[in-house]
């Protein structure tokens, strides 16, 4: 994937040029900061996103539950728990996912090779 088909070509020009991308960024003062680029949930940083906004939802719920039920910590670690297990379970099963199309493209290009 490209920096150009990742939304930075909105407001900026990318040209290939000997195998290489490159960007012409907008100048003036905003020149350090890239366009609007919005993250994708598929990456990393989204997928990391994710797991922390997951785990402190589950946190705060079962901080909730405990002051409402008075059974401090048990809710809160319990909800936790649930949060981080869902967590890695999603984690997990995207990364099996992206390693089948990963393996099934690898077989292709071997069997063109040969």
């Amino acid at each position: 994937m490209s920096i150009c088909e990742i939304g930075y070509t909105r407001d900026s020009l990318c040209e290939v040029s000997q195998g290489l991308i490159l960007v012409n960024p907008p100048s003036g003062p905003m020149k350090f900061l890239r366009p609007h680029v919005r993250v994708d949930p598929k990456d990393h940083v989204g997928q990391g996103m994710d797991a922390v906004f997951v785990l402190v939802l589950f946190f705060g719920v079962g901080f909730m539950i405990d002051r409402q039920l008075g059974s401090t910590p048990w809710a809160m670690v319990i909800a936790t728990t649930l949060g981080a297990v869902g967590v890695f379970y999603k984690l997990k099963t995207s990364y099996e996912a992206k390693m089948s199309a990963h393996e099934a493209d690898l077989q292709t290009s071997r069997s063109t090779q040969s």
